[in-house]
């Protein structure tokens, strides 16, 4: 390069002037360019080690964070199984007592009817009224134990259907006659009705029948004396559905939801104590039917029960075929039980 060009270069500050001097405000350093960049080094510098120490105390406070869920989780997973042991345990004691206290309650019933039968008209008022308290009390005790037996086996996962083709009107009428004798102890009016050309349900008739038995017993407790309980059947769109109303005390709306869960009970004037597990089995039942049972209720003006099931497969023409048009059967309209 020319001396010149230098000469041109210094002017111009694009080259530093050179001085004798070395000292701290003389030299290259005092350009802004330089000391402009020389800062920003050092500000990225100084970033980088902040923001280092930063990540590490972050992954230092993850790895807690970690060692605490994990901890947490294995809790969970504690509880879990302990959860689970005393369901099985539970079950396990459920099936084991329900049967154990069918054989007393076999022996109990059979010495009654024997009782009843043999009286040959030697029972004063009295002892016959004892007589059938005990044959009521332990048919109460019977369906509950038949409750509890179910309650176990749904728990357990051995819980089986035996579907048959049935006449649902039928099925209606043994319910109802079962519940008559209950219903006449509070001088109940008892009146069923429905379609008579009804389809035939391919069902588990046991299982449909206890359904209406807990819907029936129900009715029967909730209902006061000299009320009325109606059981009704039709066949509506792709179902058959089955309605149980009584003019008993009602269900607030608040509780509605809760009735079909396990062990729930109403608690209010006028409500007589229960297991709570009559409702539960209803709906799990109509459930493993393809269906479910659903509730309408005020209180002070009664409550209906609906069981729908869905229509399967057409039965044959044996008596469970498809019918026209909607005649109505009627099995003790207007009497009292």
């Amino acid at each position: 390069m020319s001396p010149e060009a230098v000469t041109q270069m210094k002017e111009r500050r694009i080259l530093p002037a050179r001085s004798d001097s070395r000292g701290p405000q003389e030299g290259p350093w005092r350009q802004p360019a330089v000391v402009a960049l020389a800062t920003a080094a050092a500000m990225c510098g100084l970033g980088r080690l902040v923001y280092g120490r930063k990540s590490r105390r972050q992954e230092a406070r993850e790895a807690v964070v970690h060692a605490e869920l994990r901890l947490a989780n294995e809790r969970l997973q504690a509880m879990v199984e302990e959860l689970q042991r005393s369901d099985r345990i539970k079950g396990e004691f459920l099936n084991t007592v329900s049967h154990d206290l069918r054989i007393p309650l076999t022996t109990i019933v059979g010495h009654a009817e024997l009782l009843e039968d043999r009286a040959d008209g030697h029972l004063s008022p009295e002892q016959s009224d004892s007589v059938e308290a005990i044959l009521t009390a332990t048919e109460r005790m019977r369906r509950l134990l038949e409750d509890l037996l179910d309650f176990a086996r749904m728990e357990a996962g051995r819980f089986r259907l035996e579907p048959q083709w049935i006449s649902v009107p039928e099925v209606l009428r043994e319910a109802v006659e079962g519940i008559r004798p209950l219903a006449a102890c509070k001088k109940q009016t008892l009146e069923a009705f429905g379609d008579t050309d009804i389809p035939g349900l391919f069902v588990d008739p046991g299982r449909i029948l206890q359904i209406l038995n807990n819907l029936l017993s129900n009715a029967v407790k909730f209902t006061p004396t000299g009320g009325r309980i109606t059981v009704a059947w039709h066949h509506i769109d792709n179902e058959v559905q089955i309605s149980v109303s009584d003019t008993g005390i009602g269900i607030p709306k608040e509780l509605q939801p809760r009735l079909f869960s396990k062990f729930f009970r109403v608690d209010q004037p006028g409500a007589s104590t229960g297991h709570g597990l009559g409702l539960a089995i209803a709906q799990a039942l109509a459930k493993a039917h393809g269906g479910h049972v659903e509730v309408e209720s005020s209180p002070g003006k009664g409550s209906r029960f609906t069981v729908h099931l869905p229509l399967g497969a057409q039965a044959s023409s044996d008596g469970h075929g498809l019918g026209g048009g909607a005649r109505r059967s009627e099995a003790g309209v207007g009497t009292r039980a």
